[in-house]
């Protein structure tokens, strides 16, 4: 099982921009079209365990990063999103964030969120043209590996209950300050 990381506590900075669910862009019209396109043809015996339907009720857009990456954050192994964005997060006090994101294609995918709101996705170079998903705190981060040594929060989803599991966990950190 992980250890849990104590993450460093970020600089204050400007507020990030509100939670978004309308798109804004051509990427993130046909991200969330693909993700319709799916919870729409879901039956209703599949739904509790529907990525795309969880999303679609509780995700919100990210802003997808308009130039380079801050300073100091290199590019990370491919293929390995969940331990990048989650070990990333970590190490700088920065949100955690999974969802699906556009890069050509839609992709099941994690990514950081800056204090300002700032996406930062250490995976993909170049980064990706449109991010939906869920983002929580690193102390919300730090619980979710301790109580399930898992860096994704949706990796399997498919499971009975882990759907439920996750939305009742954003539920209680949501309430106490640390769903993003």
């Amino acid at each position: 099982m992980h250890a849990p990381r104590r993450a460093k506590p970020s600089p204050p900075t400007a507020p990030a921009p509100p939670p978004r669910r309308e798109a804004r862009t051509e990427g993130e019209t046909a991200l969330l079209g693909y993700l319709g396109g799916i919870a729409e043809r879901i039956s209703p015996k599949q739904a509790p365990r529907s990525l795309e339907t969880f999303l679609m009720g509780q995700g919100r857009f990210f802003d997808a990063p308009a130039g380079a990456r801050p300073a100091g954050v290199p590019t990370m192994p491919p293929r390995d999103c969940f331990t990048n964005a989650a070990t990333l997060a970590e190490s700088k006090g920065w949100g955690y964030a999974e969802g699906y994101a556009l890069r050509g294609f839609p992709t099941h995918h994690a990514w950081c969120v800056t204090p300002e709101g700032r996406v930062v996705d250490a995976t993909w170079d170049p980064p990706g043209d449109a991010y939906f998903g869920v983002a929580i705190q690193p102390a919300a981060l730090a619980a979710h590996l301790a109580r399930t040594g898992r860096h994704g929060l949706f990796t399997d989803h498919w499971r009975p209950g882990v759907l439920e599991g996750v939305a009742a966990f954003l539920a209680a950190e949501s309430a106490g300050g640390s769903v993003i």
